[in-house]
C-alpha cells in the first residue's frame, strides 16, 4: 500500500470515527456502534506504522469501544478498552502527535466510574486524580464541568473509604466551583449543582455530620426549585430532584433531632405531589417514631406533642382522601 493510498484509507476511517460521534451525540448507540464496526475493519486492514495519525484512531476505535460497553452496562468489558485508549494516546504524543486533551481525560474519567462501580476504589481514586490532573490544563467550558464532576466523584470515592476530612473538603471544592459554573450560566451546571449537594449531604452524613447534611439538602431543594421556576417545560429533571432533596432533608433532620425541619420538609412533599403512598408511609413511620420519644426531646426538636398528634391526624386523613372522580 503506497503512501497516498494509505493516506486515504485512513481519512475512510476517521469519517466512519465522526459518524459514529455523531450518532452517539443523538443518542442512535446502535448506528455508532455499526460506524465504529466499520471503522475497526477497515482499520485492521492498514499496515502498523505506529505514526501518529494511525496511533490517534487507533485510541479513538478503543475509546468508541469502551464508552458502548459502559453504556450497554459492560463495565469489566470497557476496562481493557477505555486503558487501551490511554496507553495509545501516550504513544500518540511520544510519536510527536497532539493528541485532544479532552479525550484522555473523558477516558480516565470513565475508567474512574467504571472502577468505582465494580468496587474498586482505590483503582477509581488513582484514576480520578489523572482525569483532574489533564482537565485542569484545558481552559474550556466542558473541561470545567468535567473537571467539577470529578472533583464530586473524588469525594465520594473518599467518603466511601472513610476518608471523611479529605472528602469534607473535595465536596467543599466541588460546591464552589459549581457555584462559579452557575453563574455563568452553562448549560447542565444547574443540574450538576444539584447532584453534588445531595451527594454532599450524603457524605456529610456518612461522617455523622446529620446538621451539615440538613444544610446541604436544603441548599439542593433550592437549587432545584429555582430550576423548576426558572424552565419548567424543559428541566423535567428539576421537581423529581426537588423531592428526592426534601426526602433526604427528613431523614437526616430526623436523625440531627431538628424534628420541625424534617415536618417542614415531608408536608413540601405532599403539598406538591399529593397522597404518595412512598412520601405517605415515610411520613406516617416519622410520627410513630416521634410519638415513642420524651417531651422534652420533642420541644428541643421544636416540635411538642401537640403538633406531632396534629400533624399526624392531618396525615392520616390526606392518605385517606380518595382523588376526584372524573366527570363527563
Amino acid at each position: 500500500m503506497d503512501a497516498k493510498e494509505r493516506e486515504t484509507s485512513l481519512n475512510g476511517v476517521t469519517g466512519m470515527l465522526q459518524q459514529a460521534i455523531r450518532a452517539a451525540e443523538k443518542g442512535d448507540w446502535d448506528t455508532a456502534r455499526k460506524h465504529i464496526d466499520e471503522a475497526e475493519t477497515s482499520f485492521r486492514a492498514l499496515p502498523d506504522e505506529r505514526d501518529p495519525k494511525w496511533l490517534g484512531l487507533a485510541a479513538a476505535i478503543a475509546e468508541g469501544r469502551g464508552q458502548l460497553a459502559l453504556r450497554g452496562g459492560k463495565t469489566e468489558e470497557a476496562l481493557p478498552h477505555l486503558e487501551d485508549g490511554i496507553r495509545l494516546r501516550k504513544e500518540e504524543a511520544a510519536a510527536g502527535g497532539t493528541p485532544p486533551p479532552l479525550s484522555i481525560a473523558v477516558a480516565l474519567v470513565n475508567l474512574t466510574g467504571a472502577y468505582h462501580r465494580i468496587g474498586q476504589a482505590d483503582k477509581a481514586l488513582e484514576y480520578n486524580s489523572q482525569a483532574r490532573e489533564t482537565l485542569a490544563t484545558i481552559d474550556l467550558p466542558h473541561a470545567r464541568i468535567f473537571f467539577t464532576a470529578a472533583t464530586e466523584a473524588r469525594a465520594n470515592l473518599l467518603s466511601q473509604l472513610n476518608r471523611h476530612e479529605e472528602s469534607a473538603a473535595a465536596f467543599a471544592e466541588a460546591m464552589t466551583l459549581a457555584e462559579q459554573l452557575a453563574a455563568q450560566k452553562l448549560p447542565g451546571v444547574a443540574t450538576l449543582r444539584t447532584e453534588i449537594l445531595v451527594a454532599a449531604a450524603r457524605g456529610a452524613a456518612r461522617a455523622g455530620h446529620f446538621d451539615l447534611a440538613v444544610e446541604h439538602c436544603a441548599k439542593a431543594a433550592d437549587v432545584s426549585w429555582e430550576r423548576f421556576e426558572a424552565n419548567p417545560q424543559t428541566d423535567r429533571e428539576a421537581m423529581s430532584h426537588f423531592v428526592a432533596a426534601q426526602m433526604n432533608l427528613v431523614g437526616f433532620a430526623e436523625v440531627a433531632g431538628r424534628y420541625a425541619a424534617a415536618e417542614d420538609a415531608l408536608f413540601k412533599v405532599v403539598r406538591l405531589i399529593g397522597p404518595d403512598p412512598r412520601v405517605i408511609e415515610r411520613g406516617l413511620r416519622f410520627y410513630e417514631t416521634l410519638k415513642t420519644l420524651d417531651d422534652a426531646k420533642l420541644e428541643a426538636g421544636n416540635l411538642p406533642r401537640d403538633e406531632v398528634e396534629e400533624s399526624h391526624q392531618q396525615l392520616l386523613q390526606i392518605a385517606a382522601a380518595r382523588p376526584p372522580t372524573a366527570t363527563a
